[in-house]
């Protein structure tokens, strides 16, 4: 059974610090962001990664994001295409932290089972301050996900996080922010080609 921890009955600190717990230990957590509910997971591990596929009932050729509290902390993942140098920062600088999914060439440090075996990465400095807290904290990109089942409309609170989830083994935290303001996943941009193609 999952803990369950309310932000209105928690507080902040203690929420990070068990969040940080359960993504040392290879957990999964669900995490409010500034989109929608997300999971989230080290991914360093494969069958951590697995457990998130079997809990959502994802399909294997869909791939997973990074997330992280600063552009920086990508480079090591990421190579980055000369031709779209500019638009890159251009994009980075206008958009983020928000709602921008970009995908760029992997580098060898990300394992092809976070990608379903496809040569590029999705990466994302989302907007919000709780989880940009845990993600500096954790002090690496963390993987993620929207909190639903495959093909399913994203979750928009803990409570349907923990209706759905919470008797399964692998996820070990669900934190609670209540109601978010939205439920529209971000906008995905593919960076791997010749030219910037708008996936969502």
């Amino acid at each position: 059974m999952a803990e369950y921890l309310h932000l209105g009955n928690t507080s902040r600190q203690l929420a990070l610090e068990h969040s940080l717990d359960m993504l040392k230990a290879n957990k999964l957590i669900v995490f409010p962001t500034d989109t929608v509910y997300g999971l989230l997971l080290s991914f360093q591990t494969e069958l951590a990664v697995k457990q998130l596929y079997e809990l959502k009932q994802r399909p294997k050729e869909m791939p997973l994001i990074l997330l992280s509290n600063t552009f920086d902390s990508f480079k090591p993942y990421i190579r980055i295409p000369l031709r779209f140098k500019e638009v890159l920062e251009q994009l980075t600088f206008r958009y983020w932290p928000g709602p921008l999914t970009l995908i760029l060439p992997k580098s060898s440090r990300v394992p092809d089972y976070l990608t379903a075996d496809k040569p590029g990465i999705g990466i994302r400095v989302p907007a919000h301050d709780l989880l940009l807290e845990l993600l500096m904290s954790f002090k690496q990109p963390i993987a993620s996900t929207s909190a639903n089942l495959s093909g399913r409309q994203p979750i928009r609170s803990g409570e349907e996080a923990h209706q759905l989830f919470a008797s399964f083994h692998s996820l070990g935290l669900i934190v609670d922010q209540g109601m978010l303001d939205t439920n529209i996943p971000s906008t995905v941009i593919d960076l791997t080609g010749t030219e910037p193609i708008i996936l969502r």
